[in-house]
């Protein structure tokens, strides 16, 4: 999972994965334009997702300063810098810290 907590960090994203055209998109400028296309935009980031090892792209990832969960234990909704209790099985969110 990789989670893009704005505009910039889109634009970094897009560069480390050598698709800048796609971070200058204006289709995608803003997150509403991007959760509006996310039916094209999602299959075609994890084509160019596809093409990484995963160290490698953490490494990039904490490079170009783009936000990514940590690697953690399978099951484990922690992530590096905003912790999220795991999810109960009949809870249907996380429940964030108060």
């Amino acid at each position: 999972m990789i989670a893009v907590g704005n505009d910039m960090q889109f634009r970094r994203l897009c560069g480390v994965m050598k698709a800048g055209a796609l971070g200058n998109d204006p289709r995608y400028a803003t997150n509403a334009d991007r959760v509006q296309a996310r039916e094209i935009l999602i299959p075609t980031l994890a084509s160019l997702l596809i093409e990484w090892k995963r160290e490698e792209l953490l490494r990039e990832l904490e490079r170009m300063m783009v936000r990514h969960p940590s690697p953690r234990a399978e099951g484990s909704d922690t992530d590096r810098g905003s912790a999220i209790e795991p999810r109960p099985p009949e809870s249907p969110r996380p429940r964030r810290p108060r």
